[in-house]
């Protein structure tokens, strides 16, 4: 076993597991994130029902919102600052704020030997680890425990959430008493006393949050001897979920199961006497439904767990390895000499893979994805900016779920640009499933976090870039670069010849009130330059189509012209220099930085930027920047930036990279590698920070190794730190999957047959075309 100090966590000489020996009072909310697993329908942090965990359980069904009744705020005490961010007007108003709703506790377990509750919060916990298999996707939990009666048992559980059949989770136990014979209880229940915590993202603002079930129980019903269910129903939006549960013990019969129903318990039961030094082995599976997928969700449940046995789990235990070897394949980076990084960056990659939905284009990823409740379970640009190049370039059928549902919630967008007097289609700051603006409404955010627009543009024609999937281009993308170009069109406003965009913020939430920010303009800019992309495709290569969504949306040939004539009448910010001012009137601020979470803070009146900013752009936009103007801007911003988020030290390390800072690439990918197994910021507890994961892999592959998609060729230019001497991996682009192989000064690259395309490619300036079944080497 190798140690790795400042970690939450240890690691496994394999390099592919996690691992954690004895309790941390101080950290063990954030240990429940670290070890959380799941499958991109469910998420389940890593606690366990033994070692009592209060408000940090959590279990979180993509799609499962409900809403919670907030008080009015008081404001009689506000300082400036708080007064800088908000609507006071709007927060002295009750309201009603959505919440990913945290579910039933469907492995509740209770354990009784002889009377005594195991319960590792009492008596001797004399060993206790949990690790997390990443390769397969299993937490494993082993203790050695002595009761308060002197009973010594060691109990092993291991749980895996199915990856092919999404709607189940299965868990394996073996409990051996060491020194005692006696009489085994077992309840595997169903709690239904799990509640939401009102978080809001100001939490000084609103003080305490408000606690809240969100969900009430319609029915219970025990469905045979070994298995029962109940069906909930979300308290305001009506949303209904079932949830079930069975178990099987080898050597029972059905008559030594009960199910207990009533009004305070849903769960099965079962009895044995067990020998000094035998074992029992349990197994047990939880399913659930969601009714916005199974209309009838009990009945849905109710058929997972029917006929449950021990070869049902074996072989949903043997699929979904399968398929996890298969995902690995196609994601996993390998890193030599680098073990604890090596490790680190398999935990960015394995969240990622269980956050995303398979087969489900009616949700995306939430900030925290389903680990935690924490920002209401929204989903934010963090997966169009940061998260999704990831699974463009490994998985891009998941990718193309994630475009898919911005497509799908181009209504609320529209509604929320006509609400606000524009035209188009207005992104929500944040949203969930319905495609409206789910941001407090009392928060600026609201109003003035418009960068997201840009952010959704970007995206999807970055998917149709790497993929080539046109057929998505023609059907979804296009009307979407469209109807977000359009809402530029009505939010510019002419000042002396020059278009201008006001109360619109960049990444910089610090300062939220400005106008023409350097971010939001250049990225509007190329937003009209993307929709008049696709208008002329449309019209040379499907007429018809064309004509079809322009009397659907009524777009106008004016409209038309202006998406053109805009382009070049946007300020986009920048000085004879190359410098760009982040907004207008940001040079003339107070030199000097400042901490953003001191009371009554006025950052906002100085040039401290909380996270990448104008920084982000360029790395987005990189035919906004040369080397002299990358430099300048990376001179002036770097050291006035914070990193008071997690999305700020990827696109840090990405940049220094680009330049050849080695010690600074190096330095920013420690941090951002480091965001939750490190808990560099002190917050893992509140959930995965998914945008750091996201960008971790495009730190090390588009940063260190340099691979970065051209117009035309795709480029490969390594900076890798001294410490790493090889690093290899998988990537997919334009319809050709290839291998990257650097080692040293050797760079090798393998365009796979399997795809059939060629792969024009560029190797530190030198030019080749790799043919399938290809390996050229430098």
């Amino acid at each position: 076993m190798q140690k790795y100090q400042k970690g939450l966590v240890d690691y496994g000489q394999d390099l592919w597991s996690i691992v954690k020996e004895g309790v941390s009072p101080d950290t063990e909310k954030s240990l429940h994130t670290v070890f959380a697993i799941g499958n991109g329908r469910i998420g389940i942090r890593g606690t366990i029902s033994e070692l009592p965990s209060g408000e940090s359980q959590g279990i979180y069904m993509a799609g499962f919102y409900d809403r919670m009744t907030r008080a009015p705020i008081d404001i009689s005490e506000w300082n400036r600052t708080d007064h800088y961010f908000s609507y006071p007007e709007k927060a002295v108003k009750e309201r009603v704020e959505i919440y990913l709703v945290k579910c039933p506790d469907f492995l509740d377990m209770k354990w009784e030997i002889d009377g005594e509750r195991v319960d590792f919060s009492t008596g001797k916990l004399v060993s206790f680890k949990r690790s997390l298999d990443m390769l397969r996707g299993v937490f494993i939990c082993e203790a050695y425990w002595i009761s308060p009666g002197g009973k010594e048992i060691k109990l092993i559980q291991k749980r895996f959430a199915d990856m092919v059949r999404t709607n189940r989770v299965f868990v394996e136990y073996e409990l051996e008493i060491k020194n005692y014979s006696g009489n085994v209880v077992v309840e595997a229940g169903i709690n239904t006393y799990t509640s939401n915590k009102g978080d809001t993202y100001i939490t000084n603002i609103t003080g305490e949050p408000d606690v809240e079930r969100l969900y009430n129980v319609v029915s219970k019903e025990g469905f045979n001897q070994n298995s029962v269910g109940i069906l909930v129903e979300g308290k305001v939006d009506r949303q209904k979920a079932a949830f079930a549960t069975a178990l099987v013990c080898e050597g029972l019969t059905d008559d030594q199961y009960t199910t207990m129903v009533d009004d305070e318990t849903t769960c099965v039961r079962m009895e044995v006497n067990l020998e000094k030094n035998a074992v029992l082995y349990v197994k047990r599976i939880a399913a659930f439904a969601l009714s916005r997928i199974e209309a009838d969700s009990m009945l849905a449940v109710k058929e997972a767990v029917a006929s449950f046995n021990a070869d049902l789990l074996n072989n949903a235990r043997g699929e979904s390895f399968k398929l996890w070897q298969k995902y690995w394949v196609d994601s996993d980076i390998l890193i030599e000499g680098d073990q604890w990084n090596q490790v680190v960056l398999r935990h960015s990659i394995f969240s990622l893979l269980i956050a995303a939905s398979k087969d489900d284009s009616g949700v995306s990823i939430p900030a925290k994805a389903l680990t935690s409740e924490y920002y209401q379970g929204n989903v934010f640009w963090d997966t169009d900016i940061h998260m999704l190049p990831f699974y463009i370039f490994t998985q891009p059928h998941l990718a193309k779920n994630l475009v898919t549902y911005r497509y799908n919630l181009l209504d609320g967008a529209r509604r929320k640009a006509l609400s606000n007097g524009f035209k188009g289609a207005q992104y929500p700051w944040c949203t969930a499933i319905s495609g409206a603006e789910e941001c407090p409404l009392w928060l600026k955010w609201v109003t003035h976090q418009l960068h997201i627009i840009g952010d959704v543009a970007y995206a999807v024609q970055n998917y149709v870039d790497c993929t080539g999937d046109y057929e998505f281009y023609r059907k979804c993308a296009a009307e979407v670069l469209i109807e977000t170009a359009r809402f530029w069109i009505s939010k510019a406003g002419e000042d002396g010849g020059t278009l201008t965009i006001r109360n619109a913020a960049g990444p910089d939430e610090g300062h939220v009130v400005c106008d023409n920010s350097a971010y939001v303009n250049n990225l509007a800019i190329y937003n009209l330059s993307l929709a008049q992309k696709a208008i002329e495709y449309l019209k040379e290569n499907n007429a018809r189509e064309w004509d079809e969504m322009a009397t659907r949306i009524a777009i106008s040939p004016e409209e038309e012209e202006r998406i053109i004539n805009y382009q070049d009448r946007i300020k986009v910010m920048r000085n004879s220099a190359g410098l760009y001012e982040q907004f207008e009137g940001y040079f003339k601020l107070r030199d000097e930085i400042i901490s953003m979470n001191a009371p009554d803070s006025d950052s906002y009146l100085t040039q401290t930027v909380k996270q990448a900013d104008v920084l982000m752009l360029l790395y987005l936009l990189p035919q906004l920047q040369d080397e002299g103007i990358l430099k300048a801007n990376w001179d002036y911003y770097e050291p006035r930036t914070l990193h008071s988020s997690s999305l700020s030290f990827g696109v840090h390390s990405i940049l220094a990279a680009q330049l050849g800072l080695k010690e600074k690439a190096k330095y920013y990918m420690e941090k951002s590698l480091g965001v939750d197994l490190n808990d560099i910021n002190g917050n893992a507890d509140k959930g995965a920070h998914m945008a750091a994961h996201g960008m971790n892999w495009s730190l090390v592959v588009n940063g260190l190794a340099g691979c970065l998609p051209g117009k035309e060729q795709f480029i490969i230019n390594p900076c890798l730190p001294e410490k790493w001497r090889r690093m290899k991996f998988r990537l997919k682009w334009k319809g050709a999957v290839f291998t990257v192989d650097i080692e040293g000064k050797r760079i090798s690259v393998t365009n796979m047959s399997l795809a059939g395309a060629n792969l024009q490619l560029s190797i530190q300036g030198k030019k080749y075309v790799i043919h399938p079944g290809e390996t050229i080497c430098n």
